[in-house]
């Protein structure tokens, strides 16, 4: 009798089976990068090879963290099961046809007591979420929730505050919700205590900033410019309310009060100098002119235009 054996000489011409239970009901709301470690650890186990999240990582020119991360959004959702045995871990692909069509062939495991805290932790959020919604939310809406706490490091007190914060400002679209996510991702803000923090601070310069438009009679939003300069009156030279009024109080003696004006008579008292007169002030430079702090410098401008803005139309 003839022995007949296949025996390819490289892996690329080999093939991986993917149920079409993943490509239908898990690949469409799963990150790209997900995705692309799922399916490359599909294809090493289906050769029977040995990996690592280094080499996971190496191929996918991705970080180990990044790995780690979609294998635990995988163990999640159930796709995979991981166990340990010290250093040693196995990695499980779920049959996931059996799964969803034949729930008895694959009974589930005990939950572990963590998975089990976290997912128990998870659901009041979402139902929080949905409580201030007033509406269920949608699965895509969940998977970029679990974004911001897996991804971002929110925790879930800061997503709930962060949601509840934009529509109390009346900002009640979840794309604005992702947009502030990604600022104060980007502000290194994750926790509840920085998030209350930093929208007590915004409220408080925003009553404040009010406060001094209305002495100069005008009942507008400042301009970035113009809030720049406030925060240097107030943040950086330290001065109080009345002493600010006092100069806007002198600029409207002869004309109207304008920043640049009110800036160089503050600039003088805060270097012990006396007032400035009108023709002193107006060869100083215009706040509009002035320079955005570094901090922002990178965004792009509408993300700016959200970040500046919020808060301030309530």
């Amino acid at each position: 009798m003839n022995h007949f054996e296949f025996n390819p000489q490289s892996d690329d011409i080999r093939t991986t089976t993917v149920e079409n239970a993943f490509l239908t009901h898990y690949m469409p709301q799963a990150r790209g990068d997900y995705v692309k470690v799922y399916l490359y650890g599909l294809k090493c186990c289906t050769l029977g090879q040995s990996f690592s999240d280094e080499d996971i990582a190496a191929a996918l020119d991705l970080s180990v963290s990044d790995v780690q991360k979609a294998w635990k959004y995988w163990e999640d959702q159930d796709v995979v099961r991981i166990s340990s045995s010290g250093d040693e871990s196995t990695l499980e692909f779920m049959s996931l046809a059996s799964k969803l069509y034949v729930p008895s062939m694959t009974p589930p495991p005990a939950e572990k007591p963590r998975a089990r805290s976290r997912s128990r932790k998870y659901r009041e959020m979402f139902r929080d979420l949905e409580t201030r919604m007033g509406r269920p939310m949608a699965h895509e809406e969940q998977q970029t929730v679990l974004v911001w706490t897996d991804d971002y490091g929110f925790s879930t007190q800061t997503v709930v505050l962060m949601v509840e914060d934009c529509i109390n400002r009346g900002k009640n679209t979840f794309n604005y919700w992702n947009t502030m996510a990604d600022v104060y991702h980007d502000m290194g803000i994750t926790t509840y205590d920085e998030l209350c923090s930093y929208i007590e601070k915004r409220d408080a310069d925003n009553r404040r900033n009010r406060e001094v438009l209305q002495e100069m009679g005008r009942y507008d939003l400042p301009t970035k410019p113009e809030r720049d300069l406030m925060d240097k009156w107030f943040d950086t030279w330290g001065m109080d309310m009345d002493t600010v009024k006092k100069a806007v109080a002198e600029t409207t003696k002869t004309r109207k009060a304008t920043f640049s004006y009110v800036d160089r008579v503050l600039n003088a008292w805060h270097n012990g100098e006396s007032t400035p007169s009108p023709a002193q002030a107006s060869s100083g430079r215009s706040s509009k002119n002035s320079s955005m702090p570094d901090l922002v410098a990178d965004y792009d401008p509408d993300l700016l235009d959200k970040l500046f803005n919020s808060g301030e139309d309530d």
